[in-house]
């Protein structure tokens, strides 16, 4: 089959970085026979395929060059792949996840902490799709068991991550996988871009999905474990769910530890991790109880929500210091890499189900996996909350 290309719009791009290496904020080791096989010829007309970065269970990423623009810029490149054995409604919806991420990139349009979409396109019956490349360090690699963070440090990570994430949801998007090793710290200005949207849903389609006319597939859960609250493991994400795992990776911050590993109250179900960082000010604690609420009704509703409670802190920041922290990171310690460690894979399972159907996972693959049957609030799944604009938030602080 010859090739139909569904959009590719070329954009300006920084110096060429160096050349990929192992550990490389993209995911793992270079597969040269994968590449090699591809390499013949450009695919989509313009992007020569350099090294394979990683192998995910649903999807291929290779560090490519563009042939059409000066320079020969470097891009990812990402190839829908399928594991064999899967069935024919898992391919479906699998291909679903794949091209909704390509729309809500293009959606999304242009943001300095996001990756541009270079390109949406099938060639010989494979589907791609082409991302700005961003040289930086995965988070992952900066948050390690047992060193736990500053609270300064902590504060300054959670604004930035959350100034993003209210860009998203004032878009209607849910990104459905925060965590540490889908953030990067770019190396060029120190600030954070949040990567990887293959699990992000629009929440028009919540409604949609919910309410379509001979629908017998059940919803799916999408994140990784340990960042995913009670609704979004039963396939129910709202704006708050977002909320909930950007809290988790600030607790794991100040604690130095991975949130599996954290126990809950008794009674309350709420994660017990206070002992942890017996320094924090109470302050930062009581923002992240709430970030992390069991119930997602007692959450902040959304990334703007959480923000606005950590800029009214005593001791909250202005955008000024965390431009002086960037600037300090570039200067000091944004160059300096280290080996990536994210215990945490990405998991597409098949919600309120406790059917055994899985397959093998490696580092950072997408994968269906059983969860267990975890009951919300509402039998017609959460509301996601008004956005600012639209009418009260809940638990405004």
């Amino acid at each position: 089959m010859g090739r139909t290309t569904n959009r590719i719009s070329p954009t300006s791009s920084a110096a060429e970085p160096p050349p990929a290496q192992p550990g490389h904020p993209y995911g793992g080791p270079s597969d040269d026979n994968e590449v090699n096989a591809l390499r013949d010829q450009p695919l989509g007309g313009r992007y020569q395929l350099l090294r394979q970065l990683s192998a995910g269970g649903f999807s291929h990423t290779f560090l490519a060059a563009d042939l059409h623009l000066p320079n020969h810029p470097r891009c990812v490149l990402k190839q829908f792949r399928m594991p064999e054995g899967q069935t024919a409604e898992t391919q479906l919806q699998a291909r679903q996840l794949f091209d909704n991420e390509a729309r809500v990139l293009y959606e999304l349009g242009s943001h300095p902490q996001i990756p541009t979409l270079l390109a949406h396109f099938e060639e010989d019956q494979q589907v791609y799709l082409a991302q700005e490349y961003i040289e930086g360090s995965r988070l992952s690699r900066q948050i390690e068991a047992g060193k736990p963070w500053s609270e300064t440090r902590v504060l300054l990570l959670l604004q930035e991550v959350l100034e993003i994430l209210s860009f998203i949801h004032r878009q209607q998007v849910i990104h459905r996988d925060i965590k540490p090793s889908n953030l990067i710290r770019r190396h060029r200005d120190g600030k954070i871009v949040l990567i990887d949207f293959g699990a992000v849903q629009q929440v028009r389609t919540i409604s949609e999905d919910a309410t379509a006319p001979g629908t017998v597939s059940p919803p799916l859960s999408i994140g990784t474990q340990g960042y995913m609250p009670p609704e979004q493991r039963s396939g129910q994400p709202c704006f708050s769910s977002d909320v909930y795992a950007v809290g988790i990776m600030g607790i794991r911050a100040l604690t130095g530890l991975h949130p599996q590993t954290l126990g809950t109250s008794a009674g309350t179900h709420e994660i017990h991790w206070r002992p942890y960082a017996p320094g924090v000010s109470s302050g930062l604690a009581e923002v992240l109880d709430q970030m992390v609420r069991s119930d997602f009704r007692d959450r902040y509703a959304n990334a703007q929500a959480a923000l606005d409670a950590l800029q009214h802190l005593p001791n909250g920041f202005s955008a000024s210091i965390a431009h002086l922290y960037q600037t300090w990171y570039r200067g000091v310690g944004g160059l300096v890499p280290s080996p990536i460690s994210a215990p945490g894979d990405t998991q597409l399972v098949p919600a309120e189900t406790s059917e055994a159907t899985a397959i093998a996972i490696a580092q950072e693959d997408t994968a269906l996996l059983p969860v267990e049957n975890t009951p919300v609030p509402s039998a017609n799944g959460p509301n996601p909350g008004p956005l600012p604009g639209q009418g009260p938030n809940l638990k405004e602080g």
